[in-house]
């Protein structure tokens, strides 16, 4: 189980051993890097890279940013070859941090949730106690989402995420709202039931709220209110607390499923209440693959970072 807080990261109290971070078409890719200077005082370094996009947007000037830092970036392939990074990574880290406690830093701001979902995986199955992770989350300005007719290629449990079980109880979904329409339809029909529903709250980002609104009125307006939930996507700590009650209550009656379609931070909350519950509330995977025109994310100022440790 993991032990949640929400802290700024200049309240970093212990070094940091490890960094791991990505290579990609958002500007926003390097930002912490640079502006928490990320890769000067760590030893060990895992820079990630897409495949594909290679020439797409800002991906030369990060990767050139990247390699003046001396980091090599490694080419993600496929989820094996991934695998196989991080679990090389994480052994080197702990070599060379000794029998201290292990501190890994994780900017996921420009990785797919299939990225970020196994380093927090591995973590969480890793027999090693003293490793303690903090993930940190670049916010970026807002700019509305281009409608597509894009369909969704992929609809499906996510590895690590899925506690197969017989159908004797109804299913429950709690899908995360974004500002794009088309990768949230179709899934209340699909699963057969009612939803609840989450999104960004006006305390921060403004109009990406009124964005999420207007784009799923219907949806909204057809779910009672009881069922709708406007989170602080900067108040981490509040929305997990939140999201883990509700998930919690919710499954001992029900098999929970989170579709997360929304921003970032609420699918990493969701990815730690299911590890958290252990059995009873899965996380899906709803995408729309490389149906979609890459869309430059550029950094607004504000990061969100949570520490996450294993509680024995």
């Amino acid at each position: 189980m993991f032990k949640l807080n929400q802290l700024e990261f200049n309240d970093i109290s212990h070094p940091i051993d490890g960094v791991i971070t990505c290579s990609g078409y958002e500007s926003r890719s390097i930002h912490q890097a640079q502006q928490y200077r990320l890769l000067d005082n760590v030893r060990n370094t895992l820079v990630l890279g897409f495949n594909s996009y290679l020439e797409e947007l800002s991906r030369p000037v990060n990767d050139e940013f990247y390699h003046s830092q001396n980091a090599e970036i490694s080419i993600v392939t496929d989820i094996d070859n991934l695998r196989s990074l991080i679990e090389n990574f994480f052994s080197m880290v702990c070599k060379t941090s000794g029998n201290k406690q292990t501190s890994i830093y994780v900017d996921y701001s420009c990785m797919p949730k299939d990225w970020y979902s196994l380093i927090l995986l591995l973590v969480h199955h890793a027999p090693n106690q003293n490793l303690k992770l903090y993930f940190g989350y670049s916010h970026a300005l807002y700019s509305p989402h281009k409608d597509n007719s894009a369909f969704n290629r992929v609809v499906e449990p996510m590895i690590g995420f899925c506690h197969l079980s017989l159908p004797s109880t109804e299913t429950v979904i709690i899908i995360t709202l974004g500002n794009n329409k088309t990768q949230t339809e179709g899934l209340k029909e699909y699963f057969d039931t009612d939803p609840y529903l989450i999104y960004s709250d006006l305390s921060f980002n403004k109009e990406f709220s009124q964005e999420i609104e207007d784009k799923h009125r219907e949806l909204i307006s057809a779910t009672p209110d009881d069922q709708v939930f406007k989170l602080p996507i900067h108040s981490m700590q509040y929305s997990y607390n939140v999201l883990f009650s509700l998930a919690e209550a919710l499954s001992k009656e029900s098999r929970v499923i989170f579709t997360p379609c929304g921003p970032k931070p609420f699918t990493l909350i969701n990815l730690i209440v299911s590890l958290n519950l252990n059995s009873g509330v899965d996380v899906w995977r709803i995408s729309q693959g490389r149906n979609y025109e890459p869309i430059d994310r550029i950094a607004q100022g504000l990061i969100s970072v949570i520490e996450l440790e294993k509680a024995s």
